[in-house]
């Protein structure tokens, strides 16, 4: 860890505990990252997500409406429809999609509760999404009501996916068993998905013991045709050794995230930040 001295310079403290330290900030203790990374927000997990395109840019024809699985890595996609997967943690951001560059052009931290604060990346808060009452007292009609409904709020879920039908656009089988993945639930998948999550905890069972099916639900609107998610209880499984290791991991991954957002929040603000940073480390 690092401490600005009364001369200015940046005295380097050693944490008498190392082991609750996470890697990225050991990396950091060590000098092995550079600080160039500012865009990086660490999207290396795979993406979990529902297909809409009829193609790909090779002309492989893709299942629209099926479970798509990308790995940053391989660049590699995966489909299916036959999909089982368990929440190890759910957070809370609001982004905004620039459909040009296909990624978010703003976006906040992670949050565990919806009444937290939302810094996000151009330093403000929540992209800029504005409650019922600000926009009734605007006017529906303003255009700061219609950049508001540009920007969504996003179920954030890590947990390990299966896909028993997974094949690959050319129609390779390849089966998926249990792969870490990330999944963003938001328009017409947010409020399946929050009822998901009222059956799990009205069971009294925590989400990182229930398997659930995923079901990919057609929707009609005119000459549009879309999709969303539905999550249904499949079954309950024990936490394992190695599911602990890997909670641990979609900890840092957050914390890691949220430290990045909340640097670019103060850097837009003159370096004037906020204690937003909603640290999730899960202890063994």
């Amino acid at each position: 860890m690092t401490q600005l001295s009364k001369n200015g310079n940046t005295d380097l403290v050693i944490p008498d505990n190392l082991d609750k330290v996470s890697v990225t900030e050991l990396a950091e203790l060590l000098g092995q990252r550079d600080g160039l990374e500012r865009n990086s927000y660490g999207d290396s997990l795979p993406r979990l997500s529902i297909n809409h395109a009829p193609e790909d840019e090779e002309g492989n024809s893709l299942p629209r409406g099926h479970f798509a699985l990308y790995n940053p890595e391989t660049k590699e996609k995966i489909f299916g429809k036959d999909v089982t997967f368990r929440i190890f943690i759910r957070r809370f951001m609001y982004s905004l999609w620039d459909n040009e560059q296909g990624t978010y052009s703003v976006r906040t931290t992670q949050q565990s509760k919806l009444n937290d604060l939302f810094p996000d990346s151009e330093g403000n808060f929540k992209c800029g999404k504005l409650t019922r009452k600000e926009i009734e007292a605007i006017g529906v009609d303003s255009p700061e009501a219609a950049a508001s409904s540009l920007v969504k709020c996003n179920q954030v879920l890590y947990g390990v996916v299966s896909i028993a039908d997974g094949k690959t656009a050319s129609g390779e089988e390849k089966p998926v068993e249990n792969s870490p993945v990330i999944f963003y639930g938001k328009g017409s998948s947010y409020n399946p998905i929050a009822t998901y999550f009222r059956d799990v905890d009205k069971k009294n069972l925590l989400a990182w013991n229930v398997v659930a099916k995923m079901h990919s639900v057609r929707h009609k609107n005119g000459a549009t045709i879309y999709y969303s998610t539905n999550l249904t209880i499949s079954d309950t499984v024990d936490l394992s050794k190695d599911d602990k290791e890997l909670l641990k991991q979609f900890a840092e991954r957050i914390n890691s995230y949220n430290l990045r957002v909340s640097e670019d929040h103060a850097e837009a603000n003159n370096g004037i930040g906020v204690d937003a940073i909603d640290l999730a480390a899960v202890e063994a």
